[in-house]
Order: C-alpha cells, then sequence, then structure tokens
C-alpha cells in the first residue's frame, strides 16, 4: 500500500462480525486519494469517513533551498515543510522556486518614488 504519514489511534474489532474499527491521524495533504486506495486495496470491502481534528505546526523551512527532495523517498521531518510546500504547488501547477523578496520594493524603487 502506498504508504503515508498516518498514527493508529485506535483500534478494536467488532465481535461477532469481521468489522474492524479503526482510529487513525493522517495529515490533511495526505488524505487526498487515501480512500481510493484503501479501498483498492481491501477490494472494496474499507468504508472511510473523515472528520477534521486539529491544526499542527509543520517542522522545517518550507524556503529552504538546500534540501533536496528525492521523488520516491519520504522526506525527513526536518525536510518536510519543503516538501509539502513544493507538493502543493506542484499540484496546483505553480512555480515551485518561492522567493519572499519578489514581494518587496526594491531600494531603487523606493528611492526614485520619493
Amino acid at each position: 500500500m502506498i504508504r503515508r504519514r498516518a498514527h493508529v489511534i485506535f483500534e478494536e474489532a467488532k465481535p461477532g462480525s469481521p468489522f474492524h474499527v479503526l482510529k487513525i491521524e493522517i495529515p490533511g495533504i495526505e488524505s487526498f486519494g487515501f480512500e481510493t486506495d484503501l479501498r483498492t486495496h481491501t477490494m472494496g470491502q474499507a468504508m472511510v469517513q473523515q472528520q477534521f481534528s486539529h491544526w499542527a505546526i509543520v517542522p522545517g523551512d518550507p524556503l529552504d533551498k538546500t534540501i533536496e527532495l528525492r521523488p520516491l523517498e519520504p522526506s525527513s521531518v526536518p525536510h518536510l515543510a519543503r516538501e509539502l510546500m513544493i507538493k502543493t504547488r506542484r499540484r496546483k501547477g505553480l512555480l515551485e522556486d518561492v522567493s519572499v523578496a519578489k514581494f518587496f520594493d526594491s531600494a531603487e524603487m523606493t528611492d526614485h518614488a520619493k
């Protein structure tokens, strides 16, 4: 199965039935396509119900260009913010190069405006 950054919080077998109930926490970005993958790997016998739980800070610096991301390898914890930002921008068709400096006026422009 495709690996996702999920954590099992609760697991219980339903007595007298073949059903199991799992409660997991999965980051929002990892939940896209989760139901399809789960149904594919369980031959359509699994059901998914999702509910927002909480916000959490993603570790790392999303603007650190020294981080090298490998396409088929999961990123280490300090590199998660960069990986999530790049994946999101790719999915939305945006440029991967994000520079905060382009949103500031240059010193030359502010001098001419005076």
